[in-house]
């Protein structure tokens, strides 16, 4: 067996031989996959998640509630003022039922729902409502 001097220190040839066989790949050699889970999100939304990470809404993993600005956006639905409770919101909406998902994030537009809209609003309009 042959061995290598390395900065004072012996190595067994194997050993030598194992490490000088690693590869490494710079980043612009990796191949991205397509997200499968956010091409069905955006494909068929199944959830009121799924329509509002269409819309462009920031979901906070941990509580894994929409969040814009910092904060917790103002629900309302079909012209009628959800409050900032996403889970109830979900509880309330049939996600079969609903058309369109809008995210106001100006606070021009948003003026019209007074100091409640600081967070941004949500308007999600239903096929039953429209």
């Amino acid at each position: 067996m042959r061995t290598i001097k390395f900065k004072g220190i012996l190595i067994p040839g194997l050993i030598a031989i194992l490490l000088s066989s690693c590869a490494s790949t710079a980043g612009d050699q990796l191949v991205k996959r397509p997200d499968v889970d956010q091409q069905r999100i955006i494909e068929h939304p199944t959830s009121l998640r799924d329509f509002l990470v269409k819309a462009g809404v920031t979901i906070d993993y941990q509580s894994g509630v929409p969040i814009i600005k910092g904060g917790y956006p103002l629900y309302v639905v079909d012209g009628v003022r959800m409050g900032h409770d996403y889970y109830q919101v979900a509880r309330t909406v049939n996600v079969n039922d609903i058309a369109s998902v809008e995210v106001v994030r100006s606070t021009a537009q948003a003026l019209i729902y007074g100091r409640d809209a600081g967070n941004g609003v949500i308007l999600i309009k239903t096929k039953v409502g429209v």
